[in-house]
């Protein structure tokens, strides 16, 4: 598996199914800091986006 797929598949279980880091290295057998790493490259190349859809969202200010 590619950097780009595993990426992809460490957000989709972290931001659709809600696992976190620690649920996440156990089901892939990977350490909880890779998969932080991971997290942060997602974001940092594009692969991972942030949308917030909200009535209010011209008041916010949104940082990773």
């Amino acid at each position: 598996m590619c950097v780009e797929e595993q990426v992809a598949r460490i957000a989709w279980f972290y931001y659709h199914d809600g696992l976190t880091q620690s649920e996440i290295s156990e089901r892939l057998g990977l350490t909880r800091l890779k998969v932080s790493r991971l997290l942060e490259k997602g974001r940092q190349c594009g692969i991972i986006r942030g949308q917030i859809h909200s009535r209010g969202e011209g008041c916010l200010v949104f940082e990773y």
